[in-house]
């Protein structure tokens, strides 16, 4: 009677966490790009982020009135500032009651897609720094960071002396794994500047990635292009934890972020260009009902067996 009690029990705990998991997993898929540039109030960062690191949350990055682009009727519009003593990452979700509701993930397969955002930086303090860091994780409460072994990510930064890296790290691995695609001294970055970080990621094989890295001169309005400082590409990059049921955007999928390291810079227009895709996220009443439902068919068990 114990073992059968025990059985009951088993299948009512995987009922209610598979519907738990298939809750998480429900998606959508849209061909629509989105640009973010903070010009619409600090809700348009705290609507669409989660600041974080290691998935503790985290103030570090916060939103300016004049601190963007000129993008303002002349004026220098809204964006981000920084405090670089507290390393942070913003994850778009889309979506102001992350964790639950639908939340905002991007198709890495077929022709993949594009995390971008444009930075500026008043003062540079350490050219050998990293400044920036942006691209795509497979959990939303995370960071770029190898902390957390249960995170996969996908990114490129550069710093202030021309050396621009692509790091990924796998999920279940505190490690990651660098390339440059340009070594210091192929280029230097100037007070003051409005640059353009670009990574497009696709996944050609399950656990195999293209990366392409992208850094663009807007000058110091941020929205005159000058021209491309530098563009590299790695290809057969592998990195696990996108393809597994522990990635929390769905199989094949990503979330875009992007990480303040050093030099205090300041933010805006943060974009991504692909297929988006609707992650369902369970509402907490949606987990009452299912622990409710489980609970109420585990009685009525008991009771036939009694």
């Amino acid at each position: 009677m114990a073992r059968a009690k025990k059985q009951r029990c088993g299948r009512v705990l995987a009922a209610g966490a598979g519907l738990s998991c298939l809750l998480m997993a429900a998606a959508s898929r849209t061909d629509a790009d989105v640009l973010v540039n903070f010009n619409g109030g600090a809700s348009d960062l705290s609507n669409n982020f989660n600041v974080d690191f290691d998935g503790t949350a985290r103030t570090s990055i916060s939103w300016s009135a004049n601190k963007g682009v000129v993008d303002n009727g002349g004026n220098f519009g809204g964006g981000l500032v920084t405090d670089s003593t507290q390393d942070s990452t913003a994850v778009y979700v889309g979506n102001t009651t992350a964790p639950f509701g639908p939340i905002t993930a991007w198709n890495l397969t077929g022709s993949g897609a594009t995390a971008s955002v444009m930075f500026m930086t008043p003062s540079i303090a350490n050219e050998t720094d990293r400044i920036v860091q942006v691209g795509f994780m497979s959990r939303f409460l995370s960071s770029y960071n190898s902390e957390n072994s249960s995170t996969a990510f996908i990114t490129t930064r550069v710093y202030a002396n021309g050396q621009f890296e692509q790091q990924v790290k796998s999920s279940g691995s505190t490690s990651t794994g660098n390339g440059n695609v340009a070594n210091a001294g192929a280029f230097f970055l100037t007070n003051n500047e409005w640059y353009k970080l670009s990574l497009t990621v696709t996944e050609t094989a399950p656990g195999t990635f293209t990366l392409t890295s992208s850094l663009d001169d807007y000058d110091t309005t941020g929205t005159h292009l000058i021209g491309n400082v530098f563009t590299g590409t790695r290809t057969g990059v592998a990195v696990t934890g996108f393809d597994t049921t522990a990635d929390q955007a769905g199989i094949g999928n990503g979330f875009a972020a992007v990480r303040q390291i050093s030099n205090n810079p300041q933010m805006d227009n943060f974009g991504i260009a692909g297929t988006s895709v609707a992650v369902l996220t369970p509402e907490p009443t949606t987990l009452g009902l299912a622990a409710t439902a489980g609970l109420l068919l585990l009685n009525r068990r008991r009771r036939r067996g009694a």
